[in-house]
Parts: C-alpha cells; sequence; structure tokens
C-alpha cells in the first residue's frame, strides 16, 4: 500500500505577531509635565561614559600597593561594581539634579533621591567616618609641583611647562592610579593624560593613607558633571538609579 502522502505545511510568517518594542515613556520618567520639552530638548542626546569597574585582586596579585590603599579608604565595592544600567534613567537623574545648603538631590520616575549617608552607606558602601579630610579645601597646604615630583619616574626631570603636569612621567603605580582616579572615582572623560591639582590631592591622600570623605568628593563630582555636556557619570549615579528602578518595580507589583 502506498503511504499517504504528506502534504507539506507551509510556514506562513506574515500571521505571526511580532511584539514592537516599547518606545521611551518620558511620561514616566519626569512627573513634571512642563519640563518634558526642555529634558528633550537638552538632555535627551547627552553622552554617558562607559561603565567602567576595576578587579583590585588583579592589582594586588601583581604587586601594586594602590589596591591595598584603595581598600583602606572603603572605596573598593564602588569601583568594582558592574551590572547593568538604564542610560535614559541616569540622564534624568542628572537632569533633575540641584545642590542646595550643601544637599544634594533629584527626583527619577516620581521618586525623591537626596545624596544622603544613608544612600552612601547602604547603596554604594562608602564609610562615613569622623575626622576625614574634605578634597580640596583641607588640603590648602600641597605643594601640586612638590606632590607631582615625588610621583615621577625621575624627580629631577626639568618640567618644561609647570601648567601642563603630564601623566606620562610618572612611575606605572601612579600612572594606574591616576587613571583610576580619573575614570572611576572623579570621571570627567577628557584631558586625562594631565595631572590636575584634584588628583595630585586625591593620590596623595590616598598613598599617605589620609581618610578622605568620599561621600563630599563623590557628591561635588557629580554635581560638577551636570554642566559638562559629554559627561555623565554613570559609574556613580548607576547604583542609586538602580535602587528607585528596583523600587518603583516594586511598588507596581503591589499596586497589581
Amino acid at each position: 500500500m502506498a503511504e499517504p502522502s504528506r502534504r507539506r505545511r507551509r510556514r506562513s510568517y506574515g500571521s505571526e505577531s511580532t511584539p514592537l518594542a516599547r518606545g521611551p515613556n518620558i511620561h514616566g520618567w519626569i512627573s513634571d509635565d512642563g519640563k518634558h520639552d526642555e529634558y528633550l530638548q537638552m538632555w535627551k542626546e547627552r553622552k554617558i561614559l562607559r561603565q567602567k569597574f576595576v578587579d583590585l585582586n588583579w592589582f594586588t596579585t601583581h604587586q601594586f600597593q594602590f589596591s591595598q590603599q584603595l581598600i583602606e579608604q572603603g572605596v573598593h565595592h564602588l569601583m568594582q561594581l558592574q551590572g547593568h544600567y538604564y542610560p535614559n534613567l541616569v540622564r534624568v537623574f542628572y537632569y533633575n539634579l540641584k545642590s542646595q545648603n550643601g544637599i544634594v538631590y533629584t527626583r527619577v520616575k516620581g521618586i525623591d533621591i537626596i545624596l544622603d549617608n544613608d544612600i552612601w552607606t547602604n547603596v554604594a558602601h562608602l564609610p562615613i567616618l569622623e575626622n576625614t579630610m574634605h578634597v580640596p579645601n583641607d588640603f590648602g597646604d600641597l605643594n601640586k609641583i612638590l606632590a607631582y615630583r615625588s610621583f615621577m619616574r625621575n624627580p629631577q626631570q626639568p618640567l618644561p611647562n609647570r601648567r601642563y603636569l603630564l601623566v606620562g612621567n610618572l612611575r606605572m603605580e601612579e600612572r594606574v592610579l591616576h587613571y583610576l582616579i580619573g575614570w572611576l572615582l572623579c570621571p570627567r572623560g577628557s584631558n586625562l593624560a594631565q595631572c590636575f591639582e584634584i588628583d595630585l590631592i586625591i593620590m596623595s591622600a590616598i598613598t599617605q593613607n589620609i581618610k578622605i570623605n568620599w561621600a563630599d568628593l563623590i557628591s561635588d563630582t557629580i554635581v560638577r558633571a551636570k554642566s559638562c555636556w559629554t559627561c555623565c557619570c554613570r559609574s556613580l549615579v548607576g547604583p542609586e538609579v538602580e535602587a528607585v528602578r528596583l523600587k518603583t518595580t516594586s511598588l507596581a507589583g503591589l499596586a497589581s
């Protein structure tokens, strides 16, 4: 008996529904209707620095001293953070950012965020210690030329231009430390080949185990980043934004 012929069923792709990607919802990001146009014009295309993190254990294994010094400063958790982030929420974080009477605050997805000790200790895991030094105010007596020479491969080398202190003259240990400061702790996104006075202050404090008030320093860095078109510091605000996202997700789950 001949086998019954099997009709091959043609798969129809046209009948399958492809879910459409959900577009950005600015009304969910910014609760003030009057600010939507301003955000779209001034902030929608702002560049966010690419996420960076560091494995301090690798540097410890390869005999770099600064890795242990950074651990003693209490910034190792923040520097090793990695994971997903949401660029639009980071932009909203900066768009709504304000500083008044030393208090830095913002608003994301209808939730107020105050950069207080609770945020720094529970989200960024930064230590809040007494008798810490504020950068740069508590380092007014630092001589930046002497500090720079102390980090040079050849401290006797002439400096043709004392206004521009280049990283290329530093020892390897200090060059890598400067890179981590410029990309992770106080990111600026440009002029990374130059040592600014604030860089030398931070490097001197770290290498001499002088405790820095990191909460204030990072808050100042975040506030300065708002005025820089190409420098939104994702690495510093990512944990705070992620906490907001989780909170709003939980609230939505409770309401459903």
